[in-house]
């Protein structure tokens, strides 16, 4: 069982711990070299391997492209645990202890107002630390520990009006609420990804990892 880091915004971390979120879509990279290319899942004698794509073409044929005959999803296969990194804050306070010594953690997605696991006393904001970037939560900060459940490819357009819901998007409730919801996902998959070239309307194909929330441990 491997263990993979995972980014998340704050918005989805909320909705990860309210239970709404349980799949992401990620932009695969690279892309298939050309439009008639697509991923095909990799089977040997042992059976499919969900987590294992090669590039091929209309023809059946490999079509590398330049690129590997098969790529791996970088969030590793179904059982794996995927470790959530946020945006996050140390926080001093005496009587926090942990690997950091006399600091602990707050979390952005909260708000900024829940204290940290490992203190519990009254906080002063001196004592807060600088906000840092997701990208630089190391494995021990972690609080969230996901399961992978499944991994699939499919066109970014391929998302349904139902499934959509499991993307953890939030809608007013009007009277079609189905659309709603993909207009919602719409804009927030563009507002994290278009400005890297990978917005809707290019409709990339993209890793769909399915995942369930697992008991929270500190792994070393």
């Amino acid at each position: 069982m491997g263990e993979h880091p995972i980014l998340f915004s704050g918005e989805m971390v909320r909705a990860i711990l309210a239970g709404r979120k349980t799949e992401t879509r990620r932009v695969i990279k690279p892309q298939p070299p050309n439009d008639t290319a697509y991923p095909m899942l990799w089977e040997d004698e042992f059976g499919p391997k969900p987590h294992l794509w090669i590039n091929a073409s209309d023809g059946g044929e490999y079509d590398t492209g330049g690129f590997m005959p098969w790529f791996g999803c970088p969030f590793g296969k179904p059982g794996d645990l995927l470790w959530v990194r946020e945006t996050w804050q140390p926080y001093f306070h005496p009587s926090s202890i942990d690997k950091m010594g006399e600091q602990g953690i707050l979390y952005v997605a909260d708000g900024m107002k829940k204290e940290c696991e490992l203190a519990r006393d009254c906080w002063h904001p001196s004592r807060v630390g600088k906000a840092r970037p997701s990208i630089h939560m190391p494995k021990w900060a972690c609080r969230l520990w996901l399961r992978g459940t499944g991994v699939r490819v499919e066109r970014l357009h391929d998302i349904t009006e139902t499934v959509v819901r499991a993307e953890g998007v939030i809608v007013g409730g009007g009277y079609d609420w189905h659309k709603e919801y993909l207009g919602v996902f719409r804009r927030l998959w563009n507002k994290l990804n278009a400005k890297r070239g990978y917005g809707w309307d290019m409709n990339p194909w993209v890793w769909v990892i399915q995942f369930e929330r697992v008991e929270n441990e500190r792994h070393e």
